[in-house]
């Protein structure tokens, strides 16, 4: 068995297949706006009034992010930040399996 590791993504600075999956914009959004909610219940005025409206908004606007078709991953390497196309990202998920 071959333990060189993946070699669907390679990180676009220093050559490395050593990266990592570090989110989408959609799940921050969804994550926010389920924490402002939740946390908006329990503050009276301020929390009903701007931090619950806030967080609908933003769960909202998490539906149309789902649809944005890059994927963000992080090299361990040299610590460079860079995006994928949904392809790559399912070509990466068969990869690592």
């Amino acid at each position: 068995m071959n333990k060189d590791g993946q070699n669907v993504i390679i990180c676009k600075n220093c050559g490395s297949n050593k990266v990592n999956f570090t989110g989408s914009l959609s799940l921050i959004l969804l994550f926010l706006g389920i924490f402002l909610v939740c946390i908006g219940i329990w503050i009276p005025i301020f929390g009903w009034f701007v931090m619950i409206p806030v967080g609908v908004i933003s769960m909202i606007s998490s539906l149309p992010a789902m649809l944005y078709k890059k994927k963000n991953f992080r090299c361990t390497s040299c610590k460079h930040s860079f995006k994928i196309s949904n392809i790559e990202y399912k070509e990466y998920k068969q990869a690592i399996k």
